[in-house]
């Protein structure tokens, strides 16, 4: 009886430990993402914004990108590029379409992520001679 029950042990804690190791593995693509992520150096606070919480594969996906100096006053970047892909998966790199935004101030990005995950945005600005890069997570349903 207890060479059974020493059998038997084995098999549920390999499934109990298969299922901790997943559950951990998922818990960090669960938590949500940010709709904003800022970066604030040398003087210049950049901002990129996801303009929907969530978005489907195959649909544009809309960011905003605004530049201020510290005293809130928009500046002129003298670039903007905003490249996308997925953590961990190999669909490739998508870059966003950058023009002056319709509402006055700031930049508008637009891409088409191709599946549902969680996508990263880098977005880098070109300032003069400075250049500043900012990751943005957004997720795609």
């Amino acid at each position: 009886m207890s060479r059974l029950l020493k059998k038997g042990i084995w098999p549920i804690a390999l499934v109990i430990c298969l299922g901790i190791v997943v559950w951990l593995s998922r818990s960090g693509e669960a938590s949500p993402v940010p709709l904003v992520s800022t970066l604030e150096k040398n003087g210049y606070r950049i901002e990129v914004r996801t303009l929907e919480a969530r978005s489907s594969p195959m649909e544009e996906k809309q960011f905003l990108v605004t530049v201020t100096d510290v005293g809130g006053a928009n500046v002129e970047a003298t670039s903007i590029q905003i490249k996308s892909w997925m953590p961990k998966m190999f669909c490739g790199i998508f870059t966003a379409k950058v023009e002056r935004s319709s509402q006055g101030s700031g930049y508008e990005g637009t891409l088409v992520p191709v599946m549902s995950g969680r996508w990263v945005a880098e977005t880098r600005v070109r300032i003069g001679s400075d250049e500043f890069v900012l990751l943005h997570d957004y997720k795609v349903v």
